[in-house]
């Protein structure tokens, strides 16, 4: 049973820590850091388990679903099979929560995938801080949904992003909140997690460069603090959970609070963490409540460890649809009976690497507003959130643009609407990370559909193949300039560190563009002209003259970007 997980009597035990950490050398899997964070994980999933579903968690899931399917088969037969196969999806559920996986199937496999997986994290996600501007939409739907003032929370964010204010990050931390970093973890992305190796380093380094480990954690940070404070102020002004408004009401209830948890709430005293935060319910300040003044409702222990995690869960849960991170019911949607080590399982996650965040909207944002108790509502609710992402997509797709020393696409144009709608990800089903900037590149529509490690794929097989085939009919080939593109891109490394946002405008100019014109000559002149008409742009900064190849030209752009390109009608 696992009640009684970790009180077996056989045990091994190390004569020193270097005995130990030679031994993980040879045959270890994780490091010990990994190993003592996946060991708390594994605990508190099994406690977790166990108070839910008693010593023997698997048993009773398993009757109760018997149960449950037996009482709807019998009482609608003809959807029996519809009932049988939601059956088999919520025992992935529970098998994926309580850590029930298969055992890793080959090791190498595992690892070379997970090396593959984490380059593209280091080499793809250098400028992906410009595309979680569309994190802005869903803070302020998540805000407005749960009457949280708006004002407050951007000041908070504010307060989140200024390097110099280590109380307010030290405030939030002790809370519990945004944590996610520390720990490593690349859930948002369709990773698991971060490993010890080379890549890994990487991957997490290009995130913690590019500024976007920051930003998510500041912005959780203050969407956290914004609720807590918010719920603070509720306890404080009405004296039961019925007494809140309907709405207010409404969301609580569908977190499992109760009547005895709002009065344990209300007994804490709230903390005041200035700049307009003067409400703040906390862990901390429920731990606080003295014996006596919870007597009357049971055990104070009880009712305080019950309060926290009540408190905790609606914050965080509410925070990971904020600004998006996948949860259990995501993931499993995704990993649900995919066995490690093997290349079904490793070819499905690779698929879903960078398809997280648009895959978590639909049951987090879609199936959030289609909840609505009313037709006008669900609609209010579906306008407002694919309006507020598109806006913001509009944003970071033209951002990039910049980036690229390309003038702003035109916004009168179809096209550029249906980009910003993809980039924000309201709509999306295949990423905000791949349309708007790698289908100019060339990758095919297949490839982005199935994810970048079937787009560097198609971009090996391009370079290669595709080259060969081309000088076989005689057709001019730019394998040369491809080549300097492709080495950019999938350097280990190297890679990382010249696609982040702020580094590859300059890194391009200075080098790439004119290595590639060494290679194929014309392939700028060609590059222009594809951007040009197939997509209606036109460069502010005219790709290459780079001093340091003697190209005769004055390096930096010849004019300022054209703004008026957005909003003017083309010929």
């Amino acid at each position: 049973m696992m009640a009684n997980r970790g009180s077996e009597s056989r045990q091994v035990h190390f004569r020193s820590a270097k005995d130990y950490l030679d031994y993980q050398s040879n045959f270890g899997e994780h490091t010990p850091y990994e190993t003592l964070t996946g060991h708390i994980a594994g605990i508190a999933r099994d406690i977790a388990a166990v108070e839910t579903f008693g010593p023997n968690p698997a048993h009773a899931f398993r009757l109760l679903q018997d149960q449950a399917v037996g009482r709807l088969v019998d009482a609608e037969p003809a959807r029996s099979g519809a009932y049988l196969k939601q059956a088999q999806k919520v025992e992935a559920l529970f098998d994926h929560v309580t850590g029930r996986t298969l055992p890793v199937a080959s090791e190498r496999l595992a690892r070379a995938f997970d090396a593959i997986r984490n380059n593209l994290v280091s080499t793809r996600l250098g400028s992906a801080v410009l595309t979680s501007i569309t994190d802005e939409g869903t803070m302020m739907r998540m805000a407005s949904v749960n009457n949280l003032p708006q004002l407050q929370l951007w000041r908070n964010e504010l307060a989140a992003m200024n390097p110099a204010n280590a109380q307010e990050r030290r405030l939030a931390q002790r809370a519990g909140l945004a944590l996610n970093t520390l720990v490593s973890s690349l859930n948002r992305f369709g990773n698991d997690g971060l490993g010890a190796g080379f890549s890994s380093k990487m991957a997490g380094a290009t995130l913690r460069a590019s500024g976007l480990n920051y930003l998510t954690d500041a912005r959780r940070r203050a969407w956290g603090v914004t609720m807590m404070d918010g719920i603070g102020s509720i306890t404080s002004q009405h004296a039961r959970l019925a007494d809140l408004d309907p709405g207010d009401h409404r969301i609580l209830l569908s977190k499992g609070i109760t009547e005895t948890d709002f009065a344990v709430w209300k007994r804490a005293e709230l903390e005041d963490w200035t700049g307009g935060n003067d409400t703040v319910l906390t862990p901390d300040a429920i731990y606080r409540i003295p014996d006596e003044k919870l007597s009357d409702l049971g055990d104070p222990a009880a009712l305080r460890e019950e309060a926290v995690t009540k408190l905790l869960g609606a914050v965080l849960e509410e925070t990971n649809m904020a600004v998006i991170e996948p949860g259990a019911r995501e993931r499993a949607l995704m990993m649900s009976g995919l066995q490690r080590g093997t290349w079904k399982g490793e070819l499905t996650r690779s698929g879903f690497l960078f398809k997280s965040f648009p895959i978590a909207m639909i049951p987090k944002h879609w199936a959030r507003a289609l909840s609505e108790p009313t037709p006008n509502r669900r609609l209010s609710a579906m306008l407002a959130l694919t309006t507020s992402t598109t806006l913001l997509g509009m944003v970071a797709m033209q951002a990039a643009q910049l980036r690229d020393g390309k003038d702003p696409r035109n916004v009168r144009e179809w096209k550029t609407w249906m980009g910003a709608l993809l980039k924000g990800g309201a709509l999306s089903i295949y990423g905000d990370f791949l349309f708007a900037d790698e289908t100019e590149h060339g990758r095919g529509a297949f490839a982005t559909l199935l994810g970048p490690v079937a787009g560097l794929a198609e971009e090996t097989v391009a370079l290669t193949w595709g080259n060969a085939l081309q000088a076989a009919k005689g057709e001019e080939t730019d394998f040369g300039a491809e080549l300097v593109r492709f080495a950019k891109g999938n350097t280990p490394g190297l890679s990382a560190a010249i696609n982040l946002w702020y580094t590859r405008a300059a890194v391009d100019h200075l080098l790439i563009h004119d290595l590639q014109e060494a290679a194929s000559p014309g392939y700028l002149r060609r590059m222009e002209n594809r951007a040009r008409n197939e997509f209606g742009t036109e460069y502010w900064w005219a790709p290459g003259g780079s001093p340091l190849m003697d190209s005769g030209e004055t390096f930096g752009p010849e004019r300022a970007p054209d703004f008026e390109a957005a909003v003017t009608e083309r010929n």
